[in-house]
């Protein structure tokens, strides 16, 4: 509940088209673009004298945040059993807060909350996937390998966005010393370098599945199958 009367707006924009490359192939090129304002954020409210509890902390509305970017998508139809579809993404998503205690300390402090946007934590600049599906037909390669199929699914995607800080003077609190002594409280960390300028590895992942199809009876049929997630470690 927040005691902001204006309430969250959103105004989004998505244009796209396909084409079409040669007999076999397809490209989907599409653009966006969402821009959120009023999400929810920690704020502090002051009571007035008097007042049995003179500060308190509600949910309110004041971030905003943009998010811009570009898909594309390639589509091979199957060629010799063998099909393919490459999918890549490049956005950038900015604001004032990640979430809604992202400035809680600026709060606790009663200091300005910051109003000049930045990488948001979950912004990935690169986002993509490519999917290789190889499959045998009804009445291809014979009784053992008719209907047999192998999917592979290769993902990556650049790190999130963070702030190197400045610890506090004991160190770092882990979840066991938070909020125990004030030497080791996260909420004294000061940031080293511009918000959200640093950023994790990038990630790289690779998934396979094997299945096969059998005939039960008539038109009943089953499909036995191997999944394993995270195939090289």
């Amino acid at each position: 509940t927040g005691f902001d009367a204006d309430p969250m707006r959103t105004t989004q924009y998505e244009i796209g088209f396909r084409q079409q490359i040669g007999e076999n192939a397809a490209i989907d090129i599409s653009g966006f673009y969402k821009n959120i304002i009023g999400q929810t954020q920690v704020q502090r409210v002051v009571a007035e004298p008097g007042a049995q509890s003179t500060t308190f902390y509600t949910i309110g509305n004041g971030d905003f945040a943009t998010t811009k970017g570009v898909e594309i998508r390639l589509t091979l139809r199957r060629i010799e059993r063998l099909q393919a579809q490459l999918n890549y993404t490049l956005s950038s998503a900015e604001g004032t807060g990640s979430n809604e205690t992202a400035y809680y300390s600026a709060s606790y402090n009663g200091t300005a909350i910051p109003t000049i946007t930045s990488p948001l934590d979950y912004n990935q600049t690169h986002r993509g996937s490519v999917l290789l599906d190889y499959r045998f037909g009804p009445n291809d390669g014979g009784p053992v390998l008719q209907n047999l199929g192998a999917n592979l699914i290769f993902s990556f995607s650049s790190g999130h966005a963070f702030t190197y800080s400045i610890a506090a003077a004991g160190g770092q609190a882990d979840p066991y010393t938070a909020g125990t002594d004030y030497m080791i409280d996260t909420r004294t960390r000061e940031a080293a370098e511009t918000i959200g300028s640093s950023t994790t590895p990038w990630n790289f992942n690779m998934d396979m599945r094997l299945d096969k199809s059998f005939t039960i009876y008539d038109k009943l049929m089953a499909t036995v199958y191997v999944r394993v997630n995270n195939l090289l470690n």
